[in-house]
């Protein structure tokens, strides 16, 4: 069963730009990373410097190697420099659900 992801994003009101295009970069790498299944990038419209990254994956395992492979290659250590607080990183299983 695939676990969701959210990653909780506040830029600094300076940076909020870039780190939006060196987010939309990044999605193709992300998504053929193994495991990736889906992303979604989405800003807060109160508060445009907070941006949620839902992202779901075949397991959580999955998520966390692709993390680390984003910290050994530096990505991540140049995308804190663009933030105000450290990523805040939550992990999802589905109870239920429907669409329209």
């Amino acid at each position: 069963m695939s676990v969701y992801v959210t990653t909780e994003l506040k830029t600094r009101p300076e940076h909020t730009e870039q780190a939006v295009n060196k987010l939309r970069e990044a999605l193709p790498e992300r998504l053929d990373h193994d495991g990736c299944e889906a992303i979604h990038l989405r800003r807060d419209q109160d508060d445009p410097t907070h941006i949620v990254s839902f992202t779901q994956w075949a397991s959580r395992r999955d998520y966390e190697n692709y993390l680390k492979w984003r910290t050994e290659t530096g990505f991540r250590d140049e995308m804190d420099e663009l933030f105000t607080d450290p990523q805040s990183i939550t992990y999802f299983d589905t109870i239920t659900g429907t669409t329209r």
